[in-house]
């Protein structure tokens, strides 16, 4: 477990080829090998006052907080999602159970404590420092009790952990986060189990916009201008629910020895074809496609010819609209940002219409 007056700086603890017996009660308990609490360091605290942006002044109730103990830093607290970072207290009284908070020039995306909530306002001051605890060569024979739980954005490593009889092997709840290699489970009840989310994020439930698949018509009215033969990297279109994202699919059973293929969407265009009946859309549109085989689609254009009225199916494969965000923390033109790096995930945001695209690269 994490020592609640202690701080892990720069080296996590680390236990090395160990063994954990608990005692077998023939049901399930509360009991095992690997505990870790991100939030084993926090302490429960209220703004009573306001110095600046950046500095501001708290009590602990009686028996509570600051009454027990300093908390250590730098170390952070969230209101709604927005972090602020306290990275010094002064005036420390634990008779009084008071301090002063020196926030940090980054704490609430730059704006401190800027006015929003009325004083008294509860907050609490989190674990400092690293809040992960690691292993390897640890044996786990806990019988209906648990091998390693991580939870309150607690973070554990795990190489060569072998659990028995574990009623859960190894346990992510509220944010934890467990990283296990060459590991195994055995005769217990389960092996991983991942529960909740960080209660330090807030939850944004959003919509998805559209459908993740749809139907279209092939255009094709057997001039050069329309025409869709074999080989060709674009096709003409109608009748779309909504239209597609570049890097969608469009399927196409060409039926015989060719049978269903899947070709990659790159864009889509306008075209100067006429108007067709339609349920939903009459507009034509051209349909590019292409040929880098991305998640095994096809590479050389299209494997049969296209002919009027086929009807082919689209799905969405990377990217999605949705709508219903928060957006109170985005600044107020659009933008576009990039999380973690281009290879894994995008994000486009239109504050105009409450949308975003998320685009999975």
């Amino acid at each position: 477990m994490l020592d609640p007056n202690g701080q892990v700086l720069t080296k996590s603890p680390y236990t090395q080829t160990a063994s954990s017996f608990s005692q077998s009660i023939n049901t399930k308990t509360f009991r095992g090998g690997m505990y870790i609490d991100g939030y084993a360091g926090n302490v429960e605290m209220a703004v009573v006052g306001v110095n600046s942006a950046f500095s501001i002044e708290v009590a602990s109730a009686p028996g509570t907080g600051l009454f027990l103990r300093k908390p250590q830093m730098p170390a952070p607290f969230y209101i709604l999602g927005a972090r602020y970072q306290v990275a010094a207290i002064t005036n420390y009284d634990q008779s009084l159970g008071t301090a002063t908070l020196l926030l940090s020039a980054s704490s609430n995306s730059g704006n401190g404590w800027d006015g929003s909530y009325a004083t008294p306002y509860n907050i609490i001051v989190q674990t400092a420092g690293n809040r992960s605890l690691l292993a390897n060569d640890f044996v786990q024979i806990n019988d209906l009790g648990y091998g390693v739980v991580a939870t309150n954005g607690g973070l554990s490593e795990q190489v060569s952990t072998f659990t028995y009889y574990n009623h859960i092997a190894m346990y992510a709840n509220a944010g934890g986060q467990i990283r296990a290699l060459n590991c195994s489970s055995a005769n217990g009840d389960y092996g991983l189990v991942a529960q909740g989310s960080n209660p330090n994020e807030k939850i944004d439930d959003i919509t998805l916009s559209d459908n993740m698949t749809q139907t279209a018509i092939v255009f094709n009215d057997g001039s050069t201008d329309f025409a869709q033969p074999p080989t060709s990297t674009a096709i003409y279109l109608y009748d779309f629910d909504f239209l597609p994202y570049s890097n969608s699919e469009v399927e196409i059973d060409h039926g015989g020895s060719i049978g269903i293929v899947r070709y990659e969407v790159t864009n889509i265009e306008t075209t100067v074809a006429p108007n067709q009946p339609a349920t939903r859309d009459g507009t034509v549109y051209k349909v590019n496609l292409g040929t880098g085989g991305s998640d095994n689609t096809a590479t050389t254009g299209l494997k049969g010819a296209l002919v009027q009225d086929q009807v082919v199916t689209l799905r969405s494969s990377r990217s999605f609209k949705f709508e219903d965000l928060e957006m109170y923390h985005l600044p107020d033109h659009q933008q576009r940002l990039c999380l973690m790096n281009t290879h894994l995930l995008s994000i486009e945001v239109f504050l105009s219409k409450q949308m975003i695209q998320l685009e999975m690269l």
